[in-house]
């Protein structure tokens, strides 16, 4: 797998001296998230759920930067009595910049506590919960968010306020979609209020998200797909250039990250306009307070 260390020293800043927190940080492209990130001389704390699995990939990366300074804290974006301790942590080792990676893709759907969608729950609640609540203590430190956010958020479909978590929907994909588009409407919010807010997106590739696509075909097909997949889709270390870019650059309102290439699937790092439906200031207060309500209910404060 090809390693672009020289690019993200020509084209991004230095991370010297900066704690960047990087949440899915174990897992395929949050791995090179991290990776990159050790390259601009930076801090790490690794956010995750799976914590032998992170400290796997923790040793992985010290091999080729073997004085890095990485910790782990544990947050498991289903588990919503896990998201207040996670914030205190956050704080108490003072991080800079906090990079919302985790997530999961193609799973049917499931109700976990609170009467929450699993997929809703990970990919968009406690997402904007945290990046909500992190935002004046990152301001602070002059720090910046950045979310990873999809491609998807182009396919078709329309939000349903009425149906907020998107259920009974039987396209995974499309719930998957909905749940990004949700985030996007919401981060430019947070956007526009505070600033220190970006997202970007991997274009598309072949990561751990592929891993849930047996639960939806036949076996055979999912060998096919996944190993098809391999071959014409970008690699991890090059898909997670677009967020490392996000990380170091400064955007204006109404401006992601992606691959610049044919649909934004492939290709080196481009600042992109989003499409002006996310700009909606109406339909992003309609989100918002749909999401407070809803925060307020299960007593998540």
């Amino acid at each position: 797998m090809k390693i672009y260390n020289n690019w993200v020293k020509e084209n991004c800043s230095s991370l010297k001296g900066k704690t960047v927190c990087i949440s899915g940080a174990s897992g395929s492209i949050g791995y090179y998230i991290a990776y990159y990130c050790l390259v601009l001389e930076a801090k790490l704390i690794f956010a995750v759920r799976n914590i032998e699995r992170a400290k796997k990939s923790i040793k992985n990366l010290t091999k080729n930067f073997p004085n890095a300074d990485i910790k782990i804290i544990y947050v498991d974006y289903e588990k919503l009595d896990s998201l207040n301790p996670f914030i205190n942590e956050i704080k108490n080792t003072k991080v800079d910049y906090f990079v919302n990676n985790a997530g999961i893709y193609l799973t049917k759907e499931e109700l976990i506590e609170h009467d929450l969608e699993r997929l809703f729950c990970i990919n968009y609640l406690s997402q904007y919960y945290l990046v909500s609540k992190l935002a004046d203590y990152i301001k602070s430190r002059n720090g910046k968010i950045v979310s990873t956010s999809s491609i998807s958020i182009y396919f078709k479909g329309s939000l349903d306020l009425s149906n907020f978590q998107n259920r009974n929907i039987n396209r995974p994909l499309k719930r998957y979609s909905f749940s990004k588009k949700d985030g996007a409407y919401s981060l430019m919010y947070l956007k526009n209020k505070y600033n220190n807010f970006d997202i970007a997106h991997p274009g598309v590739t072949y990561s751990g998200l592929f891993l849930s696509i047996e639960n939806h075909v036949p076996k055979f097909i999912a060998f096919f797909i996944r190993n098809l997949s391999k071959i014409i889709f970008m690699s991890n270390s090059k898909a997670s250039l677009s967020i490392i870019y996000a990380l170091t650059h400064e955007l204006q309102y109404g401006e992601w990250v992606g691959p610049r290439g044919l649909f934004q699937f492939w290709g080196m790092p481009k600042v992109f306009k989003l499409r002006k439906k996310y700009l909606d200031n109406e339909m992003q207060k309609e989100i918002i307070n749909k999401t407070n309500s809803l925060i307020n209910n299960i007593g998540l404060k």
